[in-house]
């Protein structure tokens, strides 16, 4: 019997909504996290909409076409001869949609993967929306990120830490006169930078891996509506060109949280080329853990 969850969550507004999701659930199944968006829209795409290389393949690619409607097996065997072209070659094709699952077509994909792994093709699978459902549910960040609404909304720190997680840089619009970052899914949930003290001096041995060796003490708070969810402490260095979380003394690293959070606020200057939160991480040799 079908949980709540996938009886319940909407299919996709948007090809590239669905798109979206599905790049994200692939992440998961091929255990890849350096999945690809190949090309735009109208670019030839050789049948390919996202490809990596999943753990089970041996560094072999494989690549996912994306179907926001209902797919048949003639279109089934358009794609994979669309995919034929990818170079290097695949070793798997996944055929993604938001069809309902269809025994009947499931047969078919198995007879026509069968055949092709006999020929020493490249393999085809086909993940329908029920299934993609499915591994949603398993994952509360991705849910979140999603379909917040279907979600349990609480301005605890563990919530709001999950959909900072779940956020890319992208979902948030930032004022830079205002030094506030609104979160665009719920725009309750906002990064409000305190006013900058340069008399709050911060010393430590990396920073000395910069040309203005002076650091700052910078202070963002998060917001749930009008309560106050928490203070991040950050360190604005060389010259005031990048901020970044406070290191563990012990480690020299920071955690995942701090790191999707700086990514959020520096980022958010990407139009101003000098602007690497990355680069910074790597020359202060600051590890993520």
């Amino acid at each position: 019997m079908p949980s709540f969850t996938t009886a319940k969550i909407p299919k996709p507004k948007s090809w590239s909504e669905f798109e979206d999701i599905v790049s994200d659930i692939i992440q998961i199944y091929w255990k890849d996290p350096f999945i690809v968006r190949n090309g735009r829209q109208g670019q030839g795409q050789q049948g390919v909409d996202i490809y990596g290389k999943p753990f089970n393949l041996d560094g072999g690619y494989a690549g996912v076409q994306c179907k926001d409607k209902n797919i048949s097996e003639k279109e089934v065997i358009k794609e994979i001869k669309k995919a034929e072209e990818f170079k290097p070659a695949l070793k798997e094709i996944v055929i993604a949609t938001t069809s309902e699952r269809d025994s009947v077509l499931q047969e078919k994909i198995r007879l026509i993967d069968e055949s092709r792994i006999n020929e020493k093709k490249f393999s085809v699978r086909i993940l329908f929306w029920e299934d993609i459902c499915l591994k949603l549910a398993e994952s509360d960040e991705l849910m979140i990120k999603h379909f917040p609404s279907f979600v349990q909304r609480t301005n605890s720190l563990e919530n709001i830490r999950n959909v900072i997680l779940g956020s890319s840089v992208n979902d948030w619009a930032f004022d830079d006169e205002e030094g506030v970052y609104v979160y665009k899914k719920d725009t309750n949930l906002r990064i409000v930078r305190d006013p900058f003290d340069d008399s709050d001096k911060f010393e430590e041995e990396w920073l000395k891996s910069f040309a203005d060796q002076n650091g700052f003490r910078d202070i963002h708070k998060i917001f749930y509506g009008n309560t106050l969810i928490e203070r991040l402490y950050l360190v604005s260095i060389d010259g005031a060109r990048c901020s970044i979380p406070y290191p563990d003394i012990k480690n020299h690293s920071i955690t995942e949280y701090q790191y999707k959070t700086g990514k959020i606020i520096n980022d958010s200057f990407s139009s101003r080329a000098y602007l690497d939160f990355d680069g910074y991480l790597r020359r202060a040799k600051i590890k993520i853990e």
